[in-house]
């Protein structure tokens, strides 16, 4: 039997994000110890379109890793090219506000857009752990340290990104870069093609000597 999961975005390589009720997950059988939000599964083979949105596997290359208490499911797949075990545990050790972000994310964003917001979150947390803190609306800041702060901008479709330090230090850049205020430099990412200079520039933001929370909010 062919399972399809409508609405899934590709997180990165062999990873993707939709939405299951808890309650439709039991087909697949029970884990060994259900926690936290988030449910994930482990596939093999599975067929994704990237137009349509859909995920599709047979019923029987499926493992039920995890069920949570929300609809939101990550799907794994066994030969998506990345280490499997540290895509769990990293995927699974998340903070509730890069949860929380991820969550706006798929909500408010399409297509590259998305694609682009959660690639930058992994990327990111692979060299400077911490969690994302909401403030209002579709704000967040980082925590320890907010050397960088961003914004889920649903309008245009991207994120707006605020970074420690003058945009001239920042310079050469092949984003726009624009004050955002005195000491604090703000670009915009909209799709794949600018992770890596978004990266270079988060990683070169300014650090704290000690943690600041919610700079911004």
């Amino acid at each position: 039997m062919q399972i399809v999961f409508p609405d899934s975005h590709e997180a990165s390589q062999g990873i993707w994000i939709t939405r299951v009720l808890p309650h439709h997950l039991t087909m697949f059988g029970s884990p060994s110890i259900p926690k936290g939000k988030t449910s994930v599964l482990m596939v093999i083979k599975p067929r994704f379109d990237e137009e349509k949105e859909e995920l599709a596997v047979q019923a029987e290359q499926v493992l039920l890793l995890n069920v949570g208490t929300t609809a939101r499911t990550i799907v794994i797949d066994v030969d998506g090219g990345t280490a499997l075990g540290e895509s769990v545990d990293a995927l699974a050790a998340q903070g509730h506000g890069d949860k929380d972000f991820r969550y706006l994310v798929d909500v408010h964003l399409k297509g590259e857009a998305r694609e682009a917001a959660h690639t930058l979150l992994t990327k990111v947390r692979e060299v400077s752990p911490g969690d994302l803190k909401r403030g209002e609306r579709n704000n967040f800041s980082n925590t320890p340290d907010n050397f960088w702060y961003v914004i889920v901008q649903p309008r245009v479709q991207a994120l707006s990104v605020t970074v420690r330090g003058e945009a001239e230090s920042f310079m050469p850049s092949t984003l726009t870069l624009v004050t955002d205020r005195p000491g604090f430099t703000r670009f915009q990412l909209r799709g794949l093609n600018e992770i890596e200079e978004a990266l270079r520039l988060i990683n070169s933001s300014t650090r704290s000597k000690r943690s600041k929370l919610g700079k911004y909010t």
